[in-house]
């Protein structure tokens, strides 16, 4: 039988929780992988985060069997964000927020060996190679691009500024 997409099999051939009738496809078991973010959970006030980590004990508490793999910011991400601030007159930081980034690739490499073996659960998290301060990536990007703009280190407060100044 040829497969077919789930919105395109008939609705007779449809049992009540929307899955294929059986017989209709070949699945041995469903697996899932999923990139989460390293210090999460200590930084739940943050929305974002907020719902990755709930997403994970979703998972975590599914039949599915699954691995996940938290990563730090991708260098990429971090570039596109000192680019969206160095569109203001003056660069606004956060102070003591230590950035390890690590390249897009080298994560990617590690999803793809985890999704060839078998689901693990959680595994060891993966972080760039330096940790840096986000307020000297931001000068040293000022300073690279030949830019003369002055920033502004600050405080960040409440419960998300003290989980990332605590490197999470």
């Amino acid at each position: 039988m040829r497969l077919k997409p789930f919105s395109q099999v008939p609705p007779d051939e449809l049992r009540r929780d929307k899955t294929p009738a059986r017989g209709c496809c070949k699945v041995r078991r469903l697996t899932l992988r999923l990139l989460s973010i390293v210090g999460i959970d200590y930084a739940s006030s943050y929305p974002y985060y907020r719902v990755k980590l709930e997403t994970e004990r979703v998972i975590e508490g599914s039949p599915v069997l699954c691995t996940i793999l938290r990563a730090t910011q991708f260098y990429d991400l971090v570039l596109m964000a000192v680019r969206f601030l160095e569109r203001m007159p003056m660069i606004v930081v956060p102070a003591g927020f230590p950035e390890q980034s690590i390249d897009a690739w080298e994560v990617a490499g590690r999803l793809v060996e985890l999704a060839l073996s078998n689901p693990a659960g959680r595994v060891p998290d993966m972080g760039g190679p330096e940790v840096r301060m986000a307020a000297d990536i931001v000068r040293d990007y000022i300073e690279i691009t030949g830019q003369r703009k002055r920033t502004l280190v600050f405080q960040l407060p409440g419960k998300t500024g003290r989980a990332f100044r605590g490197g999470r």
